[in-house]
């Protein structure tokens, strides 16, 4: 492409961009290297609650909620400050006070010089995507833990049944009382029982004149 071409082609990008970025359904900012905004698109507006007139001109602090780690400031400004680029999670608050998780990315933007001049910013409200990570984590972490409880109680109840290999004795097997047997209805017939073996007729006593037998 010619040189004489190229400002004409920038030319007709120039209005394109700044529509993309207007039309974009993803929150844009752009500050300059000390955070304050300079540009703020509608769907800025919708997340944040900020109007555009409102936000250009304060500094992006004004989103903070106080809630999120020192530590990851720091990380972030380190970042961004040398020039690579910065994303992660942060806690925001939009103008009517209510806080949301941002999902957040700042790239820098170098002048001719190699310089920062810009920052920016995209984000998007993930607050509710997040609890259906926490319910999802939640309800495998639940999973999980009934899973390895398994093998554990069987072997418990193993432990619990009687040398001859019967049933286990334990009530909380069973849900209540220790499994006996039932008794019998009353017109229920009698079991079979052996009758007793006939007894053996003792022989007589001897008289008393007559010594033990065989002599004595």
């Amino acid at each position: 492409m010619s040189t004489a071409k190229q400002p004409a082609g920038e030319a007709v990008l120039a209005p394109v961009f700044r529509e993309a970025v207007a039309q974009a359904d993803i929150a844009i900012s752009i500050t300059d290297p000390q955070a304050n905004i300079l540009y703020v698109n509608p769907a800025f507006e919708r997340v944040t609650g900020f109007p555009a007139a409102e936000a250009v001109g304060r500094n992006q602090s004004m989103l903070s909620a106080k809630a999120t780690p020192t530590a990851l400031y720091a990380d972030m400004w380190k970042k961004i400050s040398a020039g690579i680029p910065w994303s992660g999670r942060l806690v925001n608050r939009r103008k009517d006070g209510a806080e949301y998780l941002a999902d957040l990315l700042i790239t820098p933007v170098l002048d001719a010089q190699g310089r920062i001049g810009h920052y920016l910013g995209i984000h998007r409200d993930v607050t509710s995507l997040h609890r259906l990570e926490c319910q999802v984590s939640n309800q495998k972490a639940l999973i999980e833990s009934v899973v390895d409880a398994a093998p554990r109680r069987r072997a418990a109840h193993a432990r619990r049944r009687p040398p001859t290999g019967g049933p286990p004795e334990d009530p909380e097997f069973w849900g209540g009382a220790p499994r006996t047997r039932p008794p019998a209805p009353p017109d229920a017939e009698p079991p079979d029982v052996e009758p007793p073996a006939p007894r053996l007729p003792l022989p007589p006593l001897p008289a008393q004149d007559e010594g033990p037998p065989g002599g004595g």
